[in-house]
């Protein structure tokens, strides 16, 4: 498989790398792939997972496939190329979200090469990936070009980090992994969103390569403040997880940290710094007032949402209508029990 992470990190996302699928261990996982003249043209790296009970199987294609999704015959030979796991693992769909804009005309388009598209706002927080992602360019730009583009008040929380003796640094030894996890759940718990383990990031830094993955500290005296996972793929470097302890917050140890990563970024000649998702476009929101203040110049990217290439209409319907209601009635009882 060295040949087809080599050519999904030259132009794809890390989650089409097998190096992904070693990291889900609770999915199973297939790279499929185009050749022409020898050399891979196309690929996708798909996650399988079976549905309770009934035992049919979900693909999933994370920020896939890596082509050009508009050239339609290269797509269709792709999907095409990947039909012989239907049998194999009794597939019910084969799931894509593609980063292509939310354009009617886009929507159009997936619609007549038979998926079944899911978009719109009326869900927002069902999609697997956020609807709205954030993303600062930098091709052409130098870190004093990058500075400027920033908000005045980011600008500001930068400096004034540095200025209070904040330090940034990277370590990606399997301490650092857990040092993260720690200020991680530290995060998770005062935000209240679900976690991983620790296990998680361990082997994603045994797997992923080395020279593509990060993990990021800012310290201050003897205190660790905040934590990140940043990761190189494609000509986008990905804040991928982020975390922050509860100790000196007034110190902006965030602001440093990520223009540390933005210059990794620089150095590596990418072109896009990936600030990740959110769920909504409000200045109240914190999460979103944090990324719109290092992208104050850039357009908020509203993606499609998800396709599905439906095999099984039952096992589909049950999987998107009545399991989610299921999972919301069960999460309802739980409140109330608790309550």
């Amino acid at each position: 498989m060295n040949k087809f992470n080599q050519f999904v990190l030259k132009h794809g996302d890390i989650t089409q790398t097998t190096y992904w699928g070693q990291v889900k261990k609770n999915w199973k996982y297939e790279g499929v792939y185009l050749e022409e003249k020898g050399e891979i043209i196309a690929s996708m790296l798909l996650l399988i997972r079976p549905l309770p009970i009934v035992g049919a199987g979900l693909a999933y294609s994370s920020k896939g496939p890596v082509c050009d999704v508009m050239n339609r015959e290269l797509f269709d030979k792709l999907i095409k190329e990947a039909e012989p796991l239907k049998k194999k693992y009794n597939l019910f769909t084969l799931k894509f979200d593609p980063e292509v804009l939310c354009t009617q005309e886009n929507i159009d388009y997936f619609k007549n090469m038979g998926f079944k598209v899911k978009s719109g706002h009326a869900h927002l927080h069902d999609y697997a990936q956020p609807k709205f992602n954030m993303l600062l360019t930098l091709s052409g730009q130098t870190e004093d070009s990058l500075m400027e583009s920033f908000s005045n008040k980011t600008r500001y929380n930068i400096r004034l980090a540095y200025r209070k003796g904040v330090t940034a640094y990277f370590d990606n030894s399997p301490e650092s992994a857990k040092k993260f996890h720690e200020i991680y759940k530290v995060t998770a718990l005062r935000d209240k969103f679900s976690y991983r383990d620790e296990d998680y990031f361990l082997h994603m830094l045994e797997v992923i390569p080395k020279d593509n993955l990060r993990i990021y500290f800012t310290k201050h005296e003897e205190d660790i403040l905040s934590s990140a996972v940043c990761i190189k793929s494609g000509d986008k470097m990905w804040y991928m997880y982020g975390a922050s302890s509860n100790a000196k917050r007034n110190l902006m140890p965030n602001y440093a940290m990520q223009w540390e990563m933005i210059k990794w970024a620089l150095e590596c000649g990418c072109n896009r710094y990936d600030f990740g998702g959110v769920f909504v476009l409000d200045k109240e929101n914190g999460l979103y007032k944090f990324k719109k203040g290092f992208c104050d110049k850039e357009e908020v990217k509203e993606y499609l949402g998800e396709i599905d290439m439906v095999y099984n209409k039952l096992y589909f319907f049950a999987y998107d209508k009545i399991l989610p209601m299921m999972q919301s009635f069960k999460r309802k009882l739980f409140k109330l029990l608790k309550g």
